[in-house]
């Protein structure tokens, strides 16, 4: 995986103060930005960075200090997805990628918990309601959103129904443990 999309045009509007002047992915972390621990957990690839809250602050930063190959996209429109389809137009077709995610769950031994190194868990006894059964908003438009995403990079990677189906639960794999 040669390329890592990163969404760094975040206010960071709970942290007040702290992104007067600059965007949430230049704020340190044991005394180094938080963009850069990506580029020091990942020397090797290239970033393309979505920048949109002070977006030319980030850009000096970066042409001052980042030692990694980088291209940085301005995002159209708002919101969390915004510019990741103009980043998405920067891989080549069929090449593997990494959107660096950020898991905000309420399971803290869920598989997704397991295997995201970037989360957040809210140890809440109840996510929507008393008995847990129904979605919250922010449930239902995290799906919205990552559906979207999922669709956008099947397209991209020239996959059909076909490929999905062999790893989705209600395909092949459904299947197989309905006996069928």
């Amino acid at each position: 995986m040669e390329y890592i999309i990163v969404q760094a045009g975040g206010k960071g509007t709970r942290l007040g103060h702290l992104t007067q002047n600059k965007p949430k992915a230049l704020l340190p972390v044991e005394n180094l930005p938080m963009l850069f621990h990506l580029f020091r957990k990942y020397p090797d690839r290239r970033f393309i960075i979505i920048a949109d809250y002070q977006k030319e602050v980030l850009r000096e930063y970066l042409a001052a200090f980042a030692d990694v190959k980088y291209q940085i996209v301005d995002a159209e429109g708002t919101g969390t997805c915004a510019g990741i389809r103009q980043a998405l137009s920067l891989i080549p077709d069929r090449q593997p990628f990494m959107l660096n995610l950020w898991l905000l769950t309420f399971v803290k031994d869920s598989t997704l918990a397991n295997e995201i190194q970037n989360r957040i868990i809210l140890d809440l006894k109840h996510e929507g309601d008393l008995w847990n059964i129904m979605p919250n908003n922010s449930t239902t438009m995290n799906l919205i959103v990552l559906q979207g995403l999922v669709m956008v990079t099947a397209k991209r990677l020239g996959l059909d129904i076909g490929d999905f189906k062999r790893n989705h639960p209600g395909g092949h794999i459904g299947a197989m443990l309905q006996g069928k």
